[in-house]
């Protein structure tokens, strides 16, 4: 077993790819989303049910219920840039007129010095206006919603968006 090599944040790259064909991952052409700031962690522990009966007289018992990922709500802090502006526009315009072909939005979590990667579709949500305070960073939250089931498969490393 090879020894554990801490790993830093940097270098931790956002990415979307649209299906090709409905129901297929893309399993390549993921564009990074420039200036991520800030991502939630997507634990998805399950609920437990309490199945305790009368019959029992020291100890409740449980069973796994649904896993959640945090409220249904994928919310990711970047820096307000142009770049990121056209960057997030252009998802959410190519994610609607997806939907009418049934083909959905995946996002990737690329993280240096880890083999495979978060993958999730996703429905894109507008990109709403930053607010500010003075001597300050621009900054906004985006939001995804989970469509589908989160796995981890190969890690695929996004390609930096061309600037319009």
């Amino acid at each position: 077993m090879a020894a554990a090599i801490d790993l830093s944040t940097a270098g931790i790259r956002i990415g979307v790819a649209y299906e090709a064909t409905s129901g297929s991952r893309p399993t390549s052409g993921y564009i990074n989303i420039p200036g991520p700031k800030s991502i939630p962690a997507m634990d998805d522990a399950p609920s437990l049910l309490d199945a305790t009966t009368l019959n029992e007289t020291k100890y409740k018992k449980y069973i796994q219920g649904l896993r959640d990922l945090g409220g249904g709500d994928i919310a990711i802090t970047f820096n307000y840039t142009q770049l990121f502006c056209d960057t997030w526009d252009e998802m959410y315009e190519t994610n609607e007129a997806n939907k009418a072909t049934s083909k959905r939005t995946w996002i990737t979590f690329y993280i240096p010095g880890i083999s495979d990667a978060f993958y999730m579709p996703v429905d894109v949500v507008p990109r709403g206006n930053p607010g500010a305070d003075v001597d300050g960073v621009l900054e906004t939250t985006a939001h995804f919603i989970p469509i589908g089931e989160p796995d981890f498969f190969d890690a695929v490393n996004p390609t930096d968006p061309v600037s319009a």
